[in-house]
């Protein structure tokens, strides 16, 4: 996920979000989520939003905090999980 263009890398991050999600195989999917979390906060914030329980969202949020790429777009997700705002 890297360029030059922010317009690329953000259409790229979109393409990979629906690629993680498209699949009906939920340990396929789960896979995918994981490889775009490595390498991309998008990934991050993505692989958060999907999950349902709010302490489980704390807790990922929490250990992807510790990790690379983070951005200000996972900062504001966790400000906003944490904080309300």
């Amino acid at each position: 996920m890297k360029s030059d263009s922010v317009k690329t890398v953000r259409i790229a991050e979109m393409l990979a979000s629906e690629w993680c999600s498209s699949d009906g195989d939920k340990v396929e999917s789960n896979s995918r989520m994981s490889w775009f979390s490595s390498i991309s906060s998008a990934g991050k914030i993505h692989q958060i939003q999907n999950v349902d329980s709010r302490k489980e969202k704390e807790e990922m949020a929490l250990r992807y905090s510790s990790c690379r790429p983070i951005d200000i777009d996972f900062i504001k997700m966790g400000k906003g999980l944490f904080y309300g705002g």
